[in-house]
């Protein structure tokens, strides 16, 4: 296997490092499922000390799949974010799909996530940075034609949820419902690139560039869905940041210093998505607090679809404190009805 490897990475080598550059060795480990990380010991010229090169190969499902996702990743790339970018918000340089073991190769993005540098010292600096790196993608050519549709945000488990928490039901339901009656009213004009799972460990920071990560899920859609995904995530550190909230605003006045103010005001259903989305999932963990902590979050859920005013999807927002107020209401009976 690892011969096999080392010949099909030659190519790649030798298009980077010259024509007669030799792969000497390839290490292989599991980062985790379907991504590898790949470390290449590289002769660029005879006699020469091997400089290592590192990258990560990225399993795809399907080889047609694999190679869309390289020419977006190209795209992007020739669209602002390479290496070179002005503003240190990059990709990692996407070198090619190898159809002989269906992975996506890319080089390995250097740097620390995001999370791990907010968990250390709760820096507004790297909220705002992560504002930006969001707000470069969304501000990004259209580079692809696939389209996010609202109604596959929905968990699949809110059926199975319900029936176990009969209590639960009724606002569960209402949720759902108010997803598919606001549906018609979105249109392809209003989208941009987005994400599709942007969270605090999707960015690499290294002292001087940004780096986005896994960019599989990158479609056309709303992108006030990247920023409910991102502030339920935050939502959850509570008890580990002493200052979140103050790291949430940050991050939010950021992103609104650069992209339109209108996008603001369809947050709260992406909230309640998200909320919704929680709920499910720690309802499959099962963990010790789950039942308390499922009807908080249902009813958060409902609070925030009931802001999704029809037909504007939500009042107009002008500041992060309503988003706050949903967030961190206080759950009451009414608000699970």
């Amino acid at each position: 296997m690892n011969n096999s490897l080392q010949s099909l990475l030659l190519p790649y080598v030798q298009a980077r490092f010259g024509p007669h550059a030799q792969l000497n060795e390839v290490q292989s480990n599991t980062i985790r499922r379907s991504v590898q990380s790949l470390r290449l010991q590289v002769e660029a010229t005879e006699g020469a000390r091997a400089a290592e090169w590192r990258l990560v190969g990225k399993a795809m499902g399907h080889p047609q799949h694999g190679e869309k996702i390289f020419q977006l990743m190209r795209s992007l790339w020739n669209c602002g974010f390479a290496r070179e970018a002005e503003d240190g918000i990059c990709i990692p340089e996407p070198l090619g799909f190898m159809p002989e073991l269906g992975m996506l190769l890319m080089e390995e993005a250097p740097g620390r996530k995001i999370r791990n540098l907010i968990n250390r010292d709760g820096d507004p600096a790297h909220m705002k940075l992560l504002a930006r790196t969001l707000a470069k993608l969304h501000r990004c050519p259209r580079v692809t034609e696939r389209r996010a549709r609202l109604e596959d945000q929905i968990p699949n488990a809110q059926q199975e949820l319900a029936k176990a928490f009969p209590g639960l039901a009724e606002a569960i339901k209402y949720c759902v419902t108010t997803v598919h009656a606001v549906t018609q009213h979105f249109s392809l004009e209003t989208s941009t690139l987005v994400h599709g799972d942007f969270h605090l460990a999707q960015v690499l920071f290294d002292g001087q560039r940004a780096w986005l990560l896994d960019l599989d899920g990158v479609k056309l859609g709303d992108p006030a869905s990247d920023l409910g995904n991102v502030l339920v995530l935050l939502h959850g550190k509570e008890e580990q940041l002493a200052n979140l909230r103050e790291l949430m605003q940050a991050f939010w006045e950021e992103y609104f210093a650069i992209m339109p103010a209108s996008i603001a005001g369809r947050v709260p259903l992406y909230l309640g998505l998200a909320l919704l989305r929680r709920a499910c999932k720690i309802f499959r963990e099962q963990t010790p607090d789950a039942e308390s902590r499922l009807g908080q979050m249902v009813a958060l859920a409902s609070a925030c679809m009931r802001r999704v005013a029809e037909p504007n999807l939500g009042s107009k927002i002008s500041h992060f404190s309503e988003i706050e107020s949903l967030l961190y209401a206080e759950p009451t009976a009414a608000m699970a009805q």
